[in-house]
C-alpha cells in the first residue's frame, strides 16, 4: 500500500489528542483530590431564559485575564461577579477586593439546560490558575537544588544541619500559602454561587 502523508498526519493528530485528553483527565483528578476543583449541579424552579436574564444583571461583563483583574478593586459597580454569561454558558469569577486573603483566584464555568419549567446548572469551579504553575516549578526546583548542593557538598561534615528544619518550614510556607489561597478561593466561590443561584429564583415583584 502506498504511503499516504495525509492519513499519517491525521493518525498522528488523533494520537496526540488522545494523549492530551488522558493528561487532562489525570490533571482534573489530581486537582479534585487537592480540593482545588469542584463540580456544581443544581436544578432550580425557574425557566432558563428568566434565570439567565437575572444572572446577567449581577455579573459585570469583562475578561478574566490576570492583567484586567488588577483593576477589579477600582470598580464602582455593586456587582461582585465578573465574566461572561450567554443563554447557554457562563464563565465568571468574583472580583478582587482590597485585603482579600483568598484573592478570588477561582473561576467558575458551566452551562444552562432547560428541564421542563426549570433550569439545570452544571459547571466546574477551578481554583488552580495556570499562571501559578511556573511559580511552583521554580520554588520546587530551588529547594531541590539546595538539598542537592548540601548532599554533594565537599564540606558535608561542616554543614549546620540545624538549618534543615528551618529550610523545610520555609518551603512549607512558600508552597502552602499559595495552595491554601487557591483552595479557599475555590471553596468560597462554590458556596457563594450556590447561594446566589438560589437567591435569583426569588420572586422580585
Amino acid at each position: 500500500m502506498p504511503f499516504n502523508p495525509d492519513s499519517y498526519r491525521e493518525s498522528e493528530q488523533r494520537a496526540l489528542q488522545g494523549r492530551c485528553k488522558a493528561l487532562d483527565i489525570i490533571m482534573d483528578d489530581f486537582l479534585t483530590r487537592l480540593k482545588l476543583k469542584h463540580t456544581i449541579a443544581i436544578d432550580l424552579p425557574i425557566t432558563k431564559s428568566e434565570f439567565v436574564e437575572r444572572f446577567k444583571k449581577v455579573v459585570d461583563h469583562g475578561t478574566l485575564d490576570p492583567f484586567s483583574e488588577i483593576f477589579d478593586v477600582f470598580s464602582r459597580s455593586k456587582n461582585i461577579y465578573k465574566g461572561s454569561v450567554s443563554l447557554d454558558r457562563f464563565r465568571i469569577k468574583r472580583k478582587r477586593k482590597f485585603f482579600d486573603m483568598h484573592m478570588n483566584l477561582a473561576i467558575a464555568e458551566g452551562r444552562f439546560d432547560s428541564k421542563n419549567d426549570a433550569v439545570k446548572i452544571t459547571g466546574i469551579i477551578n481554583g488552580f490558575r495556570g499562571m501559578m504553575l511556573p511559580f511552583f516549578i521554580f520554588i520546587i526546583a530551588v529547594y531541590l537544588f539546595i538539598f542537592l548542593m548540601i548532599f554533594f557538598s565537599e564540606s558535608w561534615n561542616d554543614f549546620p544541619f540545624e538549618m534543615i528544619p528551618f529550610i523545610l518550614i520555609h518551603a512549607t510556607f512558600m508552597l502552602g500559602i499559595p495552595y491554601a489561597m487557591m483552595r479557599g478561593s475555590a471553596k468560597n466561590l462554590k458556596h457563594d454561587l450556590e447561594r446566589e443561584f438560589y437567591f435569583l429564583t426569588r420572586d422580585t415583584k
